[in-house]
């Protein structure tokens, strides 16, 4: 007994200051680990919407759920995530009606992001084990678990990374890249990465303790609306920006098909509508230079694929496909994220199919 209980206070001792490291760490966490952080830690105190709202930084990026909230005169709980995909979508609407809450609606954007594998794929898994909050379901459901547990040892991993917080700072073992978490979203022999591996590591992390502090104060304020990659207070009017040419390359990246999306999809569909929520899928455009790229006519890519099996499924008005046509030049920060002027115009968009539903 003399000797057991020493090692029980080394053990506690370890397991308090893991805890601590890693609250206090979360704040030099690069960009989407961080936000998965504050996301986590969101209070919200009602519990009744009209308006469940879920997706990836596409929407946080390109629908402003406060102004959306005063076209429409609807209540509107907005929550999406960076790099989300259909498994955490599933996780989240689960959760939600788990801690009582009321929905009439429930929409959120698919891509071509969520029908292939990709590096958001990863990303995705990345944050999910190593930002939200410990799920028990990723062993329970086996859809979930064949996602989220890919490599051998993950499972085992995942429950002691939760034990020793300081352990998810560095992704899993899994991880492509260990000094810069996954969700990075870069590909491990981008010029983009070889200069992130190169620079001063104390100047990295005070770029990321900045940038945080940023999105800490000015995320509840917008509502949880963020212009992707703009660090400063902005007025809601549009100021184009100028875009960057996407490298013909990308396109490859979204060819290898994720039939496990549709699946999902499917069951996220199935499991609001037996708690009569209305389900309504919307898909927001790339860039023009990027659609030219990722979808070049005549090709049935997975995501194309994959929509017209949820419309011959569930039927057309399904899926809403904002046009390409909407948006002109300098409209969106990058290939995937609509700046200003862009949400701007997603928003009345939404404004008018909400007004129809």
């Amino acid at each position: 007994m003399s000797r057991v209980f020493p090692l029980f206070l080394v053990f506690v001792s370890i397991l308090l200051l893991s805890k601590l490291s890693f609250h206090y760490l979360l704040s030099y966490a690069e960009l989407s680990s961080f936000l998965w952080s504050i996301l986590n830690k969101r209070e919200i105190k009602q519990n009744k919407y009209d308006v469940l709202i879920l997706g990836d930084s596409q929407i946080l990026s390109g629908l402003h759920p406060l102004l959306l909230e005063k076209k429409t005169q609807k209540k509107i709980l907005y929550f999406p995530r960076p790099s989300e995909q259909p498994e955490g979508i599933y996780l989240l609407l689960q959760d939600f009606q788990k801690k009582g809450f009321v929905f009439k609606t429930l929409i959120f954007n698919i891509s071509p992001l969520h029908a292939s594998e990709n590096y958001f794929t990863k990303t995705h898994r990345s944050l999910a084990k190593n930002f939200d909050s410990f799920h028990i379901r990723f062993y329970t459901d086996s859809d979930l678990r064949k996602f989220y547990f890919k490599e051998k040892g993950d499972s085992l991993y995942y429950l002691i990374s939760h034990m020793f917080p300081l352990l998810r700072l560095n992704g899993s073992p899994g991880s492509e890249l260990k000094i810069i978490p996954l969700s990075k979203t870069l590909n491990p022999n981008h010029k983009r990465t070889l200069e992130l591996l190169n620079s001063p590591f104390f100047g990295e992390l005070h770029i990321y303790y900045s940038q945080n502090l940023f999105l800490q104060e000015q995320l509840p304020k917008n509502g949880y609306y963020w212009n992707w990659g703009h660090f400063r207070t902005e007025e809601l009017h549009c100021i184009p920006t100028q875009e960057k040419e996407l490298n013909p390359a990308v396109a490859t990246a979204f060819l290898k098909p994720r039939k496990s999306a549709v699946e999902m999809w499917n069951k996220i569909i199935n499991t609001a509508k037996k708690n009569n929520i209305h389900v309504q899928l919307i898909s927001i455009p790339f860039s023009s230079s990027a659609e030219e790229i990722i979808h070049p006519q005549g090709r049935i890519d997975p995501f194309i694929h994959a929509v017209l099996v949820l419309k011959n499924q569930f039927g057309n008005s399904l899926l809403h496909e904002i046009p390409e046509s909407l948006f002109v030049k300098g409209e969106y920060n990058d290939f995937i994220h609509p700046n200003t002027c862009g949400m701007l115009k997603i928003t009345d968009e939404l404004a008018g199919l909400l007004d129809m539903l």
